[in-house]
């Protein structure tokens, strides 16, 4: 029978165990004998892979393990999990931990996703607009097969935040349709990724809410948009450093540039 000691016990929950067993691990939190968290972020855990049984724990809120080393299997289906608001995960580079489950996109509740540090096969999911999503962070990513950003990440009206850094793998653009759905973005990163960003007109359009761009060392070329001053009347940071830009600052908005 397992016990439960301290976090070097995560990875071992075990099919069959109620919620109250569960409870005596550490960085798992309940309501009474209802687990609801599993917060082992940054403790630079090594993980063997991450069991289906956690998706027995139905009122799981959030389950966040990044800053740990994820060795093998693969990214867990979890479809029970109606309640999770936020997912994060973090493997090492040169696993490939398989596609990411379509049943994600089943999960209403889920606003926060999570993954560094992986190897991924296969596109990235389509998120329907029955998803909360606010916030999608994707770091140190490698797709091993061609992988495009989803036109229908238009239909996630609620997000705030995008941050795409270092990812290789990734063709095509920004969907013109982002700009068009995506009314509440107020912050946007796509750095280290090249060739996603042909132009710096495709963030012309996007609402005016957008205050936060950190679009550096991602080999874009071409010249400063003028029209930004008035289109982007809210941003308050750009980063811009390490691409191929050309033409002076505009006057009405340099002052927020950061970077070469």
């Amino acid at each position: 029978m397992p016990v439960a000691p301290g976090p070097e016990a995560c990875g071992k929950l075990v099919p069959g165990y109620s919620d109250r067993f569960y409870c005596n691990f550490y960085g798992v939190n309940c309501m009474g004998s209802v687990v609801t968290s599993i917060e082992l972020a940054g403790l630079g855990l090594v993980i063997q892979q991450l069991p289906e049984a956690v998706g027995n724990l139905t009122s799981l809120t959030h389950v966040q393990l990044q800053g740990n080393q994820l060795l093998s299997g693969h990214l867990p289906q979890w479809p029970a999990l109606h309640d999770l608001t936020a997912l994060g995960l973090a493997g090492i580079p040169e696993t490939n931990y398989g596609a990411i489950p379509s049943t994600w996109n089943n999960l209403p509740s889920l606003t926060d996703l999570f993954l560094a540090n992986m190897s991924i096969s296969g596109p990235l999911p389509s998120l329907s607009s029955s998803v909360s999503m606010s916030r999608i962070t994707l770091l140190d990513i490698r797709f091993t097969s061609t992988a495009a950003l989803p036109d229908d990440w238009s239909r996630l009206g609620n997000i705030t935040s995008i941050t795409l850094k270092n990812i290789a793998g990734l063709s095509g653009g920004i969907p013109a349709s982002w700009a068009r759905g995506m009314s509440q973005l107020t912050a946007i990163t796509v750095s280290g990724v090249p060739g996603i960003i042909a132009s710096l007109d495709v963030f012309s359009a996007f609402n005016s809410s957008l205050a936060q761009m950190d679009l550096s060392n991602s080999s874009i070329q071409g010249t400063l948009p003028a029209a930004w001053g008035s289109e982007l009347p809210n941003l308050q940071a750009l980063n811009l450093s390490n691409n191929a830009l050309s033409g002076m600052q505009q006057d009405s908005w340099c002052r927020k540039v950061t970077g070469d």
